[in-house]
């Protein structure tokens, strides 16, 4: 909101200051419990229900490592995970921070459950065993994004593997800013980017769009394989099964919250006390902690902090 003084003759806008705390509730990584004792799907969901928190979420690679670490042995086999077949489809970033909020498909859109970007920057989805350049990224000591294009065309889920073992993952495209540079980095190449089409959920309700399927899964080979499963320790990779089968699970345990304090000085010409400006900063906030690479965290404002402050 401008605040406006005539002060000799002359007009001065004066600028909102506001000094709010936003507090930061960020989970620690999440911790598994194995169970040998073979289950199907929905007794093993009911079991990790009632005994720890639920069966198995997984958001990264390095929660992949944990979860087989909590076996205690390397060739555990195959076991149940917490991701089952949902109604619906929704285009997810492989890096697995769930929500796309940028969108630039193209007007035809294409066909396929993948997705690639062309050298004008309007993306195009396609069958995803097709072979093109992509684009990895990863985050320096900074927390700035890097990108690496390679020019060898390979599909896109061999291109989803090389970035994870090499890199971060496959780009992701979260801000406009950012799709600038994605572009800019791309150059000459068409690239695969880490947008996919995705019909999978958490049994705990968490949106994370993490996935690590064998190349050619999931296939629904039977016309029944709707929930999932995670092989042992050397593939680290997942497939699709009829729930009724009988294996050994995997659940969450309980993962305590840590309360972090943070002062904001805030300068603006609008009415920062505005709950719509208000929340607006925060999610700024918020999108600004994502792109430093910080996961598993809720931002807040803290109660009864209001104090203003005019400076012209």
């Amino acid at each position: 909101m401008n605040h406006k003084c005539i002060c000799g003759g002359k007009f001065f806008v004066l600028l909102m200051a506001l000094v709010r705390t936003v507090e930061i509730h960020a989970t620690e990584h999440r911790l598994y419990q194995f169970y040998e004792t073979p289950m199907n799907w929905r007794d093993a969901h009911a079991f990790c229900k009632v005994h720890e928190f639920d069966l198995a979420t997984i958001d990264s690679m390095e929660d992949h490592r944990r979860l087989l670490e909590s076996t205690g042995h390397p060739d555990t086999g195959i076991i149940w995970i917490g991701l089952v077949k949902s109604d619906t489809e929704q285009w997810v970033w492989s890096e697995g921070i769930g929500a796309v909020t940028v969108f630039n498909f193209s007007a035809n859109k294409g066909a396929g459950d993948c997705v690639w970007m062309g050298t004008n920057g309007y993306w195009n989805a396609d069958t995803c065993s097709n072979k093109r350049p992509f684009m990895c990224f990863e985050y320096d000591s900074n927390g700035r994004e890097h990108y690496t294009v390679y020019s060898t065309p390979t599909s896109w889920r061999v291109a989803q593997s090389y970035c994870r073992q090499y890199h971060k993952d496959l780009v992701s495209v979260k801000t406009t800013e950012q799709h600038i540079q994605v572009i800019k980095n791309a150059g000459s190449y068409s690239v695969w980017i880490g947008l996919f089409r995705d019909s999978w959920k958490w049994s705990d309700g968490s949106s994370g769009s993490f996935r690590n399927w064998f190349k050619n899964a999931p296939d629904n080979a039977g016309g029944n394989q709707y929930c999932s499963t995670s092989a042992d320790f050397y593939q680290m990779q997942w497939d699709d099964h009829p729930c009724d089968q009988i294996r050994s699970f995997a659940c969450n345990t309980k993962r305590k919250t840590k309360r972090f304090v943070v002062k904001l000085k805030i300068s603006s010409d609008r009415n920062l006390n505005l709950p719509s400006v208000s929340d607006s900063l925060l999610q700024q906030f918020q999108s600004q902690l994502e792109e430093q690479g910080v996961t598993n965290f809720t931002v807040s404002w803290r109660a009864n902090n209001n104090d203003t402050i005019f400076h012209p």
